[in-house]
């Protein structure tokens, strides 16, 4: 295992990469909320959405989309290296393994469900709403999820960088 130094620097994108995904689920939950009493959609539901309904769906998918994103693309990484943990030369499902390993994900396969959901939900099928109807359906669950364990991470998270500072102190 390459040594890896974690300086203050890389604290700092961790607490910035965790205020960016706060805001991503704050809009998550916030649309999540008002689009849960509509659910489950049926595919003649879209016939009768508000401008408000559609546009706050747009909001679930695109915030679920980056949520998502920004944990699996920035996040994850820094948290391993901050652990120690060099992942320059694995691929995503390797650091999806590990961080599972080392408790950072309760499971691998629910990420890559999600990841799946996510990739179809930024396709738009209007000539298909029954797979629309399912797919803001999934989501609407999916979110639950995400943000619990965005919830669960950010404590983690939280712990990490606390441990780090603690050990910068002591150089």
């Amino acid at each position: 295992m390459t040594e890896l130094r974690i300086d203050q620097k890389r604290l700092q994108t961790l607490n910035s990469l965790m205020a960016v995904c706060d805001a991503h689920a704050a809009r998550l939950e916030m649309a999540s909320r008002h689009i849960a009493p509509l659910t489950p959609l049926k595919p003649e539901d879209f016939l009768t959405l508000t401008d408000e309904q559609l546009g706050l769906m747009e909001l679930l998918i695109s915030r679920f989309s980056k949520l998502q994103d920004v944990m699996g693309s920035k996040l994850f990484p820094l948290l391993l290296e901050l652990q120690q943990q060099d992942t320059s030369q694995q691929s995503f499902l390797d650091i999806l393994h590990r961080l599972e390993k080392v408790g950072l994900l309760p499971s691998t396969k629910e990420w890559i469900d999600m990841r799946e959901l996510r990739n179809h939900l930024t396709h738009e099928y209007p000539d298909n709403p029954d797979l629309m109807a399912n797919n803001l359906n999934k989501a609407v669950e999916s979110a639950q999820n995400l943000l619990a364990y965005w919830r669960f991470l950010r404590n983690k998270a939280q712990i990490i960088a606390e441990d780090w500072l603690t050990e910068l102190k002591k150089e």
